[in-house]
């Protein structure tokens, strides 16, 4: 690994971890707006779950 001097800016694991961030992020976004809300999903009633 490279030694890192005060003027070599961010580290590499830095932006690998917010480009990751910003994708779920993202995509979390994505899936509330065409996926709807947490908890909608729910069975209609008299169903029962597969076991």
């Amino acid at each position: 690994m490279a030694d890192l001097t005060p003027g070599d800016g961010t580290p590499r694991w830095v932006k690998i971890s917010g480009i990751i961030a910003v994708v779920l992020v993202l995509l979390f976004a994505v899936h509330l707006i065409f996926g709807g809300m947490p908890g909608t999903h729910v069975l209609p009633e008299g169903e029962q779950t597969p076991s």
